[in-house]
């Protein structure tokens, strides 16, 4: 099998070799994605099983903020003297492959081309990808993540601040987060950093301190880190949306039955509240197959308890206690990317509903503005069962007109219908959000 897969590259390989490919001059200019109209929507040639990268790499140039750094001349230079270029010249690179990818999408005219450069780049570079094989686009998505900010990363080992600041208090939240992101984001500033981190807070709250105080307890500790993605198991999220339905469900049923106690004298009442009942439970199950956007949100934050083997002191109880842990999103990304895991067999059957535009105004504890809108801009979405028969597409709306396209590998067609033909099209696989002005 690997002796064919070998035959297999080299034959293409040597067609690319052969072929002649447009490699454009580079920008003498500051060049925005949004003023190049019309956009000129180039696709990418499969090569063997790489759809999976191909729909990335389209999801990834649509993304305006990261392609105009790409297309600025100004920023030439940090591109080739990377910070992986600078502690050893002789490793491979690969910033500089993904400028003359964004470069050939962008300012050239061709209909499509080979991306054979840049993904030999990422088998060289990663051995995940060494085969010419079928891969995960999201696997390609962290790797470009990550690489593309090592590389681009500005920090300078001079400039390093202290673990902790004097008097570090990680009782006090304020000084937590202060501490945490000075700390980090000095050794982290790039591209990437800027527009794709987010912040995460996880609150431990002691369950000892809640039942001696009636409710009232005060945190064990705050924990901060940072997420270039958030990942959505929709099977979990379908059976804990489908359990808090059930509580609620049940709920409502026991406040009828109480608010109703004095009008149950008669049989007919006790019927119509055995329907009632019955109907509730029934439309609860109804919807257990389908999950929304906000779904997955409320499942993000929902609350873990820590207990037994993993339960932490508490200076206020002055013991270990099991407590509560809940996290939350502190600070919202300019780019926000959500991975759908759907499970595998029947599993891979549910349904997410997602819309173009969502309102994360109850998710994101700090605001930078009064909405916190964000809005659709590129979905992968995967087509078939999974394995070989499986196959990759990218939906993505041009920032040059605000007009959605497929990219089917090399063939690019509009997109009419944004629910038929994105949200409601095959199994929707990474979703790119940005947040509005």
């Amino acid at each position: 099998m690997k002796l064919k897969q070998k035959a297999e590259e080299e034959k293409i390989n040597q067609q690319n070799q052969n072929q002649n490919i447009i490699q454009p001059n580079p920008p003498k200019q500051i060049i925005s994605c949004k003023s190049i109209n019309p956009p000129p929507l180039i696709g990418l040639q499969n090569i063997g099983s790489t759809c999976y990268m191909n729909a990335t790499l389209q999801c990834f140039s649509h993304t305006e903020i990261l392609t105009d750094y790409f297309l600025n001349e100004n920023n030439r230079n940090k591109i080739y003297n990377n910070n992986i270029a600078k502690k050893d010249p002789t490793l491979l690179q690969l910033s500089p492959s993904y400028l003359n990818l964004i470069t050939n999408l962008w300012l050239s005219k061709q209909k499509y081309f080979s991306p054979f450069e840049f993904r030999k780049r990422v088998a060289d570079m990663n051995p995940l990808f060494k085969e010419l094989s079928a891969n995960d686009a999201k696997d390609l998505l962290n790797y470009l993540l990550m690489q593309l900010h090592e590389e681009l990363n500005l920090y300078e080992e001079k400039n390093a601040p202290e673990e902790n600041e004097p008097n570090f208090n990680p009782y006090n939240e304020q000084m937590a987060m202060e501490n945490f992101v000075k700390s980090f984001f000095a050794k982290n500033k790039s591209v990437l950093s800027d527009h794709f981190f987010g912040l995460q807070e996880s609150k431990f709250l002691c369950m000892g301190c809640e039942k001696k105080n009636a409710g009232f307890n005060l945190p064990i500790k705050y924990n901060f880190q940072t997420f270039n993605f958030l990942f959505l198991p929709l099977e979990e999220i379908r059976k804990f949306k489908y359990n808090n339905n059930l509580m609620n469900n049940m709920q409502m049923i026991n406040n009828m039955n109480q608010n109703q106690i004095n009008l149950m004298n008669n049989m007919n009442n006790f019927n119509n509240n055995m329907i009632i009942n019955n109907i509730i439970i029934q439309n609860n199950m109804n919807d257990s197959n389908s999950v929304n956007i906000y779904d997955c949100f409320d499942y993000l934050q929902k609350d873990e308890i820590f207990s037994g083997d993993n339960a932490m002191w508490c200076n206020i109880c002055n013991g270990l206690f099991p407590c509560k842990n809940k996290t939350v999103i502190y600070t919202g990304p300019n780019v926000l990317i959500l991975i759908l895991n759907r499970g595998k067999g029947i599993e891979f059957k549910v349904k997410l509903d997602f819309y173009e535009k969502i309102n994360l105004d109850n998710y994101i504890m700090k605001k930078d503005r009064p909405n916190m809108i964000y809005e659709l801009y590129g979905v992968v979405t995967h087509l078939g069962e999974s394995g070989e028969s499986g196959h990759f597409v990218a939906s993505c709306k041009s920032p040059s007109n605000n007009k959605w396209y497929r990219f089917n590998d090399a063939i690019v067609t509009p997109i009419n219908d944004v629910q038929s033909e994105i949200i409601n099209f095959g199994m929707s696989y990474i979703l790119f959000y940005k947040k509005c002005p």
